[in-house]
């Protein structure tokens, strides 16, 4: 048989657990990053970063309400494959990167 003060301490490992896991769940599925802080953490290649950055007027159209300053992953997000095909250089591997980040953040 446990004590109560046993009983209070694996309930708070668990609770402590359980924060964590949250925690862990929220940055994972947090879409409003900023491109900007996504390449600096090497979570986005720097030549997606470049392209998004450079090639902005090009989406525009394709994002309503968009600050270019606070381009964010949620906006990138927003485009199409066929979208970023019309632009130079991006290739199958950034497609390919594109596509993993869209699965991986829009399970949301």
């Amino acid at each position: 048989m446990i004590t109560s003060a046993e009983y209070e301490q694996a309930l708070r490992i668990c609770l402590q657990y359980k924060s964590q896991i949250n925690a862990e769940v929220e940055s994972f599925t947090n879409t409003d990053k900023l491109l900007v802080n996504m390449s600096a953490t090497r979570e986005i290649s720097t030549r997606l970063f470049n392209i998004a950055r450079t090639n902005l007027a090009y989406f525009l159209p394709y994002l309503k309400d968009v600050d270019s300053y606070d381009y964010k992953l949620s906006d990138l997000l927003k485009l199409q494959q066929q979208q970023l095909s019309g632009i130079r250089n991006v290739g199958v591997t950034m497609r390919y990167e594109f596509k993993n980040l869209k699965e991986k953040y829009s399970k949301l």
